[in-house]
């Protein structure tokens, strides 16, 4: 630097910059465009009905609020504070946590004693907190385990926990519709190892009709079960300043295919329901509000999940306010990376996938938070893949730093104006549901919407609007995917079903003997259902966007070598159509068709013998737009002639598609087309035998 570029003080000189505005902005942007729609080109609509804008020049006008201060949108903690609940249980934790939040382990083996020593290896490790998720089928007594610990009755229970320092960690209890002998039987754990109930840190996770939307039934009536629930709400308000007695899991909404809005409108209708159950159980409002913890699933769209989680916490602090509340607890929210969109090929991509949502998690400012196992939707986790999802947590909280900021994504006026969308439209949806959720989901509704909704989404993904990395896009070639860890099987068998004499008004301290006493959860449940006919509702269909594609390919591997290739046929020299070609390629790698790139004969015979040789299941031609408008209709019909049984072309037909149909093509590969279908029916042109592969 010369020093005649500098003032006296040494500063550099400021240079005059014209102050910019939107209509300025806006008229550079339509120039870069040169013509292209403005609105198609710069503009994203997000599910729901919600929309981001290329451009955010001020934030809106709502009560932000501060860190740990209703409406909480910035957050239930404050920095150099313990936990968001102000619970002395909860901040004892946090004190002693490597990450501000909770970093959970989530139990995902069947079998009780190998899954807990998983659990105390990812302690070790560094987790702070753990998820038990009972087997639904195991917990109702039937034979089989689904998804989740085998967990029947106490003694279960207690080997699933054996070697863990109860009053050191955070537990999230996710027990179905057993949620009432299943707190029991955690109390009765924690009391055998010596901990008082006053400092455990616990969310019970009790969610009836959340469970009945999920699991599609109930033991008995929902009112059987407000019941209950209004007993373990006493309980928990008496005797355990630490926990929460009521979950509100949308969860299940989520993996079938809910919007943010929706999920949203739940979390809130669910909320006030059971404050309304409860209050009609003698149950004062504002102690119900304490006891009740959410749990959500987190997408992999970064700024709308932040978003989502901060008008979570809006819409809570609004609720309890309109219910006269104050002042507004802080609530809880449990986050974890969604099921929906993880993958079974190409798995290790889901490492990406998971430190995106845990990311958002973070930013969003979520107080416990369970980060996906790469391998999970193959099936039980590996170590490895164990050890890499705790990880994840250590690296976002000590080398990232993010839980040294307060709200790290608040003032961003994008994040800002969503959180203020959303919130809106979660409103809204909690509104019309507000009232008649319990029959709304018995009745049906909740199943066929979200059904829609998930065949909007599966149209979506397969259309490659919503890319799959690995998947829908840029599938591995020749992938190994990676074996997933076995797991000790658990007892399986029935167990026993004599009725169980029980008053189905008893209270939890006498629950507690009846659990020690070894009676299982079924025959618990049933006896405190008393006559009331079982509560039962279409239940909601988990799915995973990419299992269409992924089945795609899991037929295109039983062909194995018998498959027949796809033979893109080009038209021109290669410096025409590489680009093109280059994109087919990926387009039937996608549905492991393998495929071969030649140059088309003129010559009939020659071509002849070329479809002889190649015995092509589809031959797709290719070139550039300028020579298909001389070339491409001879070459179709070509192809025609000398006995090609399939064909399509690259690139949209526009105008010229009834022609370019009369001289032969049968298909047309281009962006935004419908892939499954294409290679569904390319497989089977191959000798595939398929299934219905859709939504």
């Amino acid at each position: 630097m010369t020093t005649n570029q500098t003032d006296a003080s040494g500063a550099l000189p400021r240079a005059d910059f014209a102050s910019p505005d939107p209509s300025s902005w806006r008229e550079r942007v339509e120039r870069e465009l040169a013509g292209a729609d403005f609105d198609r080109a710069l503009r994203t609509r997000l599910r729901g009905g919600l929309t981001l804008e290329p451009l955010y020049t001020s934030r809106p006008d709502y009560d932000l609020g501060a860190p740990g201060r209703a409406p909480f949108v910035r957050g239930v903690r404050v920095l150099g504070e313990g936990g968001g609940s102000g619970a002395t249980a909860e901040e004892s934790v946090e004190a002693e946590r490597v990450a501000p939040w909770c970093v959970l382990s989530r139990a995902s083996g069947a079998d009780p004693a190998t899954e807990g020593a998983a659990l105390r290896a990812d302690l070790a490790g560094g987790a702070s907190g753990l998820w038990l998720e009972f087997d639904a089928e195991a917990a109702w007594g039937l034979e089989g385990a689904d998804d989740g610990v085998v967990v029947r009755r106490g003694a279960d229970l207690a080997l699933l926990l054996d070697g863990v320092v109860l009053e050191a960690v955070g537990l999230e209890l996710d027990a179905g519709a057993a949620f009432a002998p299943a707190a029991a039987a955690l109390l009765d754990v924690s009391a055998r190892a010596g901990v008082a109930d006053g400092e455990l840190n616990v969310r019970f996770g009790a969610d009836p009709l959340g469970v009945l939307a999920r699991d599609g039934a109930l033991p008995g009536s929902l009112e059987a079960s407000f019941d209950q629930l209004a007993e373990l709400v006493r309980f928990s308000a008496e005797y355990l300043p630490g926990c929460r007695a009521i979950g509100v899991d949308v969860s299940a909404y989520h993996r079938a295919g809910a919007d943010a809005p929706l999920e949203l409108g739940v979390a809130v209708a669910t909320a006030a329901a059971y404050l309304r159950a409860m209050e009609q159980r003698g149950i004062d409002p504002a102690v119900t509000a304490r006891e009740i913890a959410f749990a959500v699933e987190v997408d992999r769209e970064l700024f709308p999940e932040i978003a989502k989680l901060r008008a979570l916490r809006w819409l809570w602090a609004h609720l309890i306010e309109s219910c006269g509340i104050d002042p507004v607890p802080a609530p809880w929210i449990r986050a974890a990376t969604s099921s929906r969109i993880l993958t079974r090929r190409d798995p290790w991509t889901n490492v990406l996938r998971a430190s995106t949502t845990t990311f958002a998690a973070i930013c969003g400012g979520a107080d416990a938070i369970h980060a996906a196992c790469y391998d999970d939707a193959l099936g039980q986790p590996s170590e490895l893949g164990r050890r890499v999802a705790r990880n994840l947590h250590h690296v976002l909280a000590e080398e990232s730093g993010l839980g040294r900021v307060a709200d790290p994504a608040g003032g961003a006026y994008l994040v800002e104006q969503l959180t203020a969308d959303l919130a809106a439209a979660g409103w809204r949806r909690a509104q019309e549901l507000d009232g008649r959720l319990a029959e709304w989901i018995t009745g049906g509704g909740a199943a066929s919407e979200l059904k829609e909704a998930w065949a909007g989404l599966a149209q979506d993904v397969a259309r490659r609007k919503r890319p799959i990395t690995g998947v829908s896009e840029f599938p591995q070639h020749g992938e190994s995917l990676p074996e997933p860890a076995r797991a000790a099987d658990p007892d399986v068998s029935a167990v026993p079903s004599s009725p169980l004499e029980l008053n189905p008004q008893v209270d939890l301290a006498k629950l507690r003997e009846v659990v020690n006493n070894g009676a299982d959860f079924a025959r618990i449940m049933r006896a405190l259902s008393g006559d009331s006919e079982p509560a039962l509702a279409p239940p909601l269909v988990a799915r995973r966007e990419a299992w269409a594609f992924e089945a795609l390919r899991d037929a295109a591997d039983e062909l194995g070598a018998d498959a027949r290739p796809v033979w893109i046929a080009t038209l021109g020299p290669a410096s025409e159509h590489r680009a093109r070609v280059g994109w087919i390629e990926n387009l039937y790698a996608v549905g492991g068709i393998p495929t071969v790139a030649a140059p088309l004969p003129t010559d009939p015979a020659e071509l002849s013998a070329a479809i002889a040789e190649r015995r092509p299941a589809l031959v797709c031609v290719a070139g550039s737009d300028e020579r298909y408008a001389t070339e491409l209709e001879p070459a179709l019909a070509r192809l025609r002639a000398a006995g090609a049984t399939h064909t399509a072309v690259a690139g949209k037909p526009g105008e010229r598609e009834a022609a370019l149909r009369a001289a032969g093509a049968e298909h047309f590969v281009h962006l935004g087309m419908d892939v499954v279908a294409h290679l569904r029916t390319a497989l089977e042109f191959s000798g595939a035998k398929l299934e219905e592969v859709g939504a």
